[in-house]
């Protein structure tokens, strides 16, 4: 007897890491979306039967078939009796919906059990999808596993559908002695070519990137995905005050998207500069210090259905947007260098009074990429 408990139980573990290796691959297929269906989640799903996958899917961009549905036209054999492993929970119909009810189309499958990645952070959806599924007689779980992953693959969807504002990642590449740049504005390389890399494949993930006229002016980036396969180029923002951007620059004079933020009493010569290389020009007032409103500038994005925006320099936007309380997210390249005295410091001009006062980082990772030190954290 205690030898037959024994082969249930490896028969039983062997069963349920089978179909956590389903969510995985789900999971896999929802992070190779990632990034081209904004402002809707990426969302991956497998369909099993008899422990063999039959269809998989992933969501298309915005405005077209969802990972479920994706999965369901895929499928060459009938999906009565089968099993969906989805990262998140099937939506339903509500006011102003572009696509139909993806937990009504599992419903007209024939499919009878449904796994689930997470709940949707959408309000109109949230726990919705799986009572119109049970309600139908499927079988719905919630999976234990991978939560963290599964967090991360759409954390900046459910800070967007739930706020209307994009989720901020502050980006850093900086010196143990804490400078992004050397006294005279040399910063190529702080970082090493693994953490570039890794820079590049973010870039493919967000809506935006946004900088300061300085990092533009000291470096001439491109601001675009070159260091990894390429999904897609995020828009670029540039904070222009007085249209200091000229066309020997390489987001002025290129054929990307780009946004530059200005004064209202900018140079009319500029924004005919913008209109003859098709750059966007926003125009927003100043306060009496002569500062835009990055709450400001980030509602207008939102409106514009951008979901995520990367802040990558320098050192005046950043503490602009950690004084504004904007960030979600603090991604730092830690370099094994020293500028031995003052460079550009990460955050310009003077800190809190008190340690009191301090930002506090949460859920703070640390790991080793290439010879840089990746601190991640959440404000």
């Amino acid at each position: 007897m205690h030898n037959l408990c024994k082969i249930i139980f490896r028969k039983e573990k062997k069963f349920f890491m089978y179909k956590k290796d389903f969510l995985l691959k789900a999971i896999i297929l929802a992070e190779g979306v990632k990034g081209l269906t904004s402002p809707n989640p990426a969302v991956g799903c497998v369909i099993e039967k008899n422990g063999k996958i039959i269809s998989e899917g992933a969501t298309q961009k915005s405005g077209c078939d969802h990972a479920e549905v994706v999965a369901i036209k895929n499928a060459k054999e009938s999906l009565k009796g089968s099993t969906m492993y989805v990262t998140l929970e099937p939506c339903i119909n509500y006011p102003l919906k572009k696509t139909p009810s993806c937990a009504e189309k599992i419903i007209e499958s024939g499919i009878k059990e449904v796994i689930i990645g997470m709940e949707d952070p959408n309000p109109n959806v949230k726990g919705k999808g799986i009572e119109l599924l049970k309600k139908a007689g499927l079988k719905v779980k919630l999976a234990d596993d991978f939560k963290e992953r599964l967090f991360v693959l759409n954390e900046d969807f459910a800070k967007f559908i739930n706020t209307g504002l994009p989720f901020v990642y502050l980006k850093v590449a900086m010196t143990l002695d804490g400078n992004i740049a050397t006294i005279k504005g040399d910063s190529k390389w702080i970082s090493c070519e693994e953490s570039r890399k890794y820079v590049h494949s973010l870039r493919n993930k967000v809506d935006a990137i946004l900088v300061g006229v300085n990092t533009v002016l000291q470096d001439n980036p491109e601001l675009n995905v070159r260091l990894v396969e390429k999904k897609k180029d995020p828009t670029r923002i540039v904070i222009d005050p007085f249209g200091k951007t000229t066309e020997n620059f390489n987001v002025m004079a290129d054929n990307l998207p780009t946004i530059f933020v200005t004064r209202k009493d900018v140079s009319p010569v500029f924004v005919e500069k913008c209109q003859r290389y098709g750059k966007e020009i926003l125009q927003l007032m100043t306060d009496e210090n002569g500062l835009f409103s990055f709450k400001e500038i980030f509602t207008i994005l939102g409106n514009r259905n951008i979901s995520s925006v990367m802040i990558e320099g320098g050192s005046r936007v950043y503490k602009g947007v950690l004084s504004e309380k904007l960030a979600d997210k603090l991604i730092i390249f830690l370099a094994p260098k020293l500028f031995l005295g003052r460079g550009v410091p990460f955050l310009y001009g003077d800190g809190v009074a008190k340690v009191i006062e301090a930002i506090k980082i949460k859920d703070i990772s640390v790991e080793n990429i290439g010879e840089d030190i990746l601190i991640q954290g959440y404000l």
